[in-house]
């Protein structure tokens, strides 16, 4: 599976970065519902508009790898609804 890495620089301090990433409402304004929980090994999705014909079902399964306060990681992948 390939990796996508994003390099980005936000101008605001780093506690509103950390909330607007880690409180799942925040979250779902600018990317997707989902049942996020900044919790190390917590299992969450992010749901959207299922896409058939490309095997898509709107489910993209995430883990969250590590949690701290100034950072945040998340690991996923998208297609079928199948846990990863």
């Amino acid at each position: 599976m390939a990796a996508i890495e994003v390099d980005q620089f936000v101008p605001r301090p780093a506690e509103q970065v950390w909330r607007a990433l880690t409180d799942p409402d925040l979250l779902a304004r600018w990317l997707m519902p989902n049942d996020f929980k900044p919790v190390v090994g917590h299992l969450f999705t992010f749901r959207t508009e299922p896409v058939p014909q490309h095997g898509f079902d709107g489910i993209v399964h995430c883990q969250v790898p590590w949690s701290r306060p100034g950072c945040c990681g998340s690991a996923g992948a998208a297609g079928p609804s199948t846990p990863q």
